[in-house]
């Protein structure tokens, strides 16, 4: 149950034959021929970063990690076991599963199903930089949480009026502000000068990311621009508008 309900948000991310599985896509010759090393013998390394518990109104009281399964990626000239990993929008649970989950009938009100919990809403998005030791091992290298102008980004819905949203709600069952800002994070890529490239689900979008995590542009569908007007950080309407008609939750 737990692994359908918080998928990479908060459960362990297994990393199955060291970087093969994950990083196949991605990577040089050299690294390719140092995978398959690893993939001679038997391993598997699981990534636990405890957040904390919750507690929720007249319900359970429930533990959540750091999700890092979102997305992964190997830059090249890197030594071979590091890679980059990119959390999903935090610990979230479907208003629909919240019986079985929480406790708690309707948790969200009657006729909020379709919506989502988020028991902690200060997540904030990041990037993490791992070392695989030979024995399976990981180490977190560093963190670049995600921020706009004004400080780290949520991950919490946007406003969107051109395309589907979601509402939110938080621990008590009470609602969530939209978040103009807030990003679904779910694939990334780098470049050489250190930057990053990630995809979000909520524009959908294609969000370029500085090395130091700072967002330097969010590029939407033409129309869904003007939903996130309020954004913490620059918001272009550079993509085919076609794509605001993808299934909520299916990416881009």
């Amino acid at each position: 149950m737990s692994v359908n309900v918080f998928r990479r948000s908060a459960v362990h991310l297994a990393l199955l034959g060291a970087m093969g599985v994950s990083l196949s896509g991605c990577i040089d010759e050299s690294v390719e021929e140092e995978v398959n090393r690893w993939q001679g013998g038997e391993g598997r390394a699981v990534i636990s970063i405890p957040l904390s518990e919750v507690a929720f109104n007249g319900g359970n009281v429930l533990s959540f990690d750091v999700g890092v399964g979102s997305g992964a990626y190997h830059r090249p000239g890197d030594p071979a076991n590091v890679f980059y990993a990119l959390t999903d929008r935090g610990p979230n649970i479907k208003c629909k599963d919240s019986l079985d989950v929480i406790g708690v009938a309707d948790f969200c009100g009657v006729g909020n199903n379709g919506d989502k919990i988020f028991p902690l809403p200060d997540f904030t998005p990041a990037i993490y930089k791992f070392e695989l030791s030979s024995d399976f091992v990981a180490t977190v290298l560093e963190v670049i949480s995600l921020k706009g102008h004004s400080g780290v980004i949520s991950g919490i819905t946007n406003p969107l009026v051109a395309t589907d949203t979601e509402k939110a709600f938080d621990n008590t069952g009470a609602p969530l502000a939209f978040d103009p800002s807030g990003l679904d994070t779910e694939s990334i890529t780098g470049l050489a000068d250190g930057s990053f490239w990630i995809s979000d689900e909520y524009g959908p979008s294609l969000v370029h990311v500085a090395a130091d995590g700072t967002i330097m542009e969010r590029v939407v569908p033409q129309s869904v621009a003007a939903d996130l007007a309020g954004a913490d950080y620059p918001v272009t309407g550079g993509l085919p508008d076609i794509l605001k008609k993808r299934k909520l939750n299916r990416g881009i």
